[in-house]
């Protein structure tokens, strides 16, 4: 299953690109994340994101509450160096930085979606756009996106996006010190609990022990 925050902006950005708004400088918001599917595969995750399509910069802060643990963490990616750290924060408040190899920022705009209705949402009309397996409300008016949902596989996901903002965050990709010398050692706690098929965003993949 895809990382699902990177993939539904990518799906947004294409939304924005096919509309009379203004072109996409970054991507800026809240989401909420609910998905259910067979055995243990659901979970819950609320995230801030910030983007930076021109500079090739993101930035997430994550909270992810599956089989009834919870794990947070913050990851700050560049595709000029192809790096992304991964800040973990333990039960006194100590920050611990990793370093990893590799990026997954969205850089372009794809297409393939169609308009295949209107529907309210809340006091809201919005486009309810279709591409494959994915739907997107999108409010043309706002130039705002407003959710997606995503099926296959058995599993379904939703995400919304809240106080969206077309734009990014600039102080939010300077790194904390812990980063000036970070680890790159496969291994992060949390908790000292062993999570079960745990979901987390963009690639990052935890070994726990």
């Amino acid at each position: 299953m895809k990382y699902l925050i990177i993939l539904s902006l990518c799906l947004i950005a294409s939304i924005v690109g096919a509309s009379n708004c203004p072109t996409p400088t970054g991507f800026s918001g809240y989401i909420g994340t609910v998905s259910y599917g067979p055995g243990n595969d659901g979970f819950v995750e609320s995230t801030y994101l910030s983007i930076d399509y021109e500079g090739g910069r993101l930035y997430t802060s994550f909270e992810v509450s599956t089989n009834g643990q919870n794990y947070t963490g913050t990851t700050i990616e560049f595709s000029g160096n192809n790096t992304q750290y991964v800040i973990a924060t333990d039960g006194n408040g100590v920050d611990t930085c990793f370093e990893y190899s590799g990026t997954n920022i969205p850089t372009g705009l794809p297409t393939g979606f169609v308009n295949i209705g209107e529907v309210t949402l809340g006091v809201i009309e919005v486009q309810e756009l279709l591409s494959n397996d994915t739907i997107v409300l999108w409010d043309a008016v706002n130039c705002a996106p407003m959710s997606v949902t995503q099926s296959g596989n058995e599993q379904v996901t939703l995400s919304n996006i809240y106080m969206y903002e077309n734009g990014f965050r600039d102080y939010l990709f300077q790194l904390p010190e812990s980063c000036y010398n970070p680890s790159n050692l496969m291994k992060l706690h949390f908790n000292h609990r062993k999570p079960s098929n745990i979901r987390l965003p963009h690639r990052v993949k935890f070994i726990m022990a």
